[in-house]
């Protein structure tokens, strides 16, 4: 599996997007790649290649399943369907630039959600974790804040 394989997930059954962190007092925005494949039609399989794809680039994902059990009609008759699905979950703020950026000259349908996540990381970077202190602006001495 290439790069250019997984973009085709990413613009089909991908989501780039922002989650507000609910443990968070800052009303922090946490940034996320997701992929989600049910276990009819191999979709488990190309979740592992793709996991293993980043993390062959060190690029840490998020794999697990989740049960489905619910009501859905088809042709005005309810069926009971019961299927599994496998999510694939990247949230580093250094991780998804990385995918982003290698995923972004094959993208086609999502184009335009990575290059506003690139340029929203870019601009906004995380205000907490281990990531906050390497993209902070840094203060110029001598210099005092403007009270508000």
């Amino acid at each position: 599996m290439d790069w250019s394989y997984a973009a085709g997930f990413i613009d089909g059954e991908g989501t780039i997007g922002l989650a507000m962190d609910a443990r968070s007092k800052l009303n922090t925005c946490l940034p996320y790649i997701g992929i989600t494949q049910a276990d009819k039609y191999r979709g488990f399989r190309a979740i592992h290649e793709l996991a293993l794809l980043m993390e062959s680039e060190g690029i840490k994902t998020y794999v697990y399943t989740v049960d489905h059990r619910g009501r859905a009609t088809t042709k005005g008759s309810p069926y009971q369907r019961n299927y599994r699905t496998m999510k694939l979950t990247i949230r580093s703020y250094d991780n998804i630039i990385r995918v982003l950026r290698k995923l972004l000259p094959y993208l086609v349908v999502r184009k335009n959600s990575a290059e506003d996540m690139i340029r929203f990381l870019t601009l906004f970077p995380p205000r907490t974790g281990k990531n906050s202190k390497r993209y902070r602006p840094k203060r110029i001495a001598g210099l005092r804040e403007i009270p508000a």
